[in-house]
């Protein structure tokens, strides 16, 4: 029971010291606006030690806790967020209340993933004063690493095409020693990367090990660049293959949506 009694002290005592509710809220939802306008000034409320805390699901529905320093990433905070506006990667929040916490103040909201169709009910934040005013200390909220939308055939073919006329001036063209881009087609909401590597035929003896090494940079590599990471949330296909230097085919990589961690 003094357990009890003490620590509603310690909340009310910090919810008197921390000031009225109204402006914490509101440095949260200018926040939030600032995010969805893809704005890198979103950071500048965010204490220095903030942190972002995700529950992160995956594919066979196994769960990971995910904890981020935002310390470790202010000086990519404009790379961040170009990156989540080419995949137009936004967030509503619905439901939104806050209550006092012994740290300040906690926003809690549904929060909906508009790029991935995911929702999330449990999203919060904390609010901290600080000499600046008010700032985030702390975000938590679900993650699905795989998008719940269904798929879009018509959304993914539109996605396949813009991404083969994006490419279209600059090939044939010569990425490495060894390897040629010639053609990038698109085939309804598939994607098709056609190489040719230069010098190595495709009876050379260690192809499999070349090819095995190469396998996980290129799903990597295509998971990671928004463009095609969008195209394949909408139920698209991207297909890479390969001619050897005599003019044969080599096996190559076929990924969707669910071949991305």
């Amino acid at each position: 029971m003094l357990r009890s009694i003490a620590a509603l002290c310690t909340l009310i005592a910090a919810t008197a010291h921390a000031g009225p509710p109204d402006d914490a809220l509101a440095v949260w939802q200018k926040h939030i606006a600032l995010e969805a306008a893809f704005d890198p000034a979103s950071v500048d409320l965010l204490t220095e030690d903030s942190v972002m805390l995700a529950d992160r699901v995956a594919a066979d529905g196994s769960v990971e806790r995910q904890e981020l320093a935002i310390a470790k990433v202010r000086a990519q905070w404009p790379q961040i967020m170009a990156s989540a506006k080419a995949m137009d990667d936004r967030s509503t929040y619905d439901d939104v209340a806050i209550a006092p916490d012994p740290r300040g103040f906690r926003v809690t909201a549904r929060r909906t993933s508009l790029r991935k169709c995911s929702e999330d009910p449990g999203y919060s934040a904390i609010l901290v004063k600080t000499d600046a005013g008010w700032r985030l200390a702390e975000q938590y909220s679900k993650v699905f690493a795989q998008s719940q939308c269904p798929p879009d055939e018509k959304r993914a073919a539109a996605l396949a095409t813009e991404n083969a006329a994006l490419y279209a001036p600059q090939l044939p063209l010569q990425v490495d020693d060894e390897t040629r881009l010639d053609t990038i087609v698109a085939e309804g909401p598939l994607l098709r990367w056609q190489y040719t590597l230069v010098s190595i035929p495709s009876t050379f003896e260690r192809m499999d090990t070349l090819m095995g090494v190469m396998g996980p940079l290129t799903l990597k590599s295509t998971c990671g660049m928004a463009n095609l990471r969008t195209l394949l949330d909408a139920g698209g296909t991207v297909v890479y293959e390969y001619t050897g230097s005599d003019g044969k085919p080599i096996p190559g990589f076929r990924y969707t949506g669910a071949d991305c961690p």
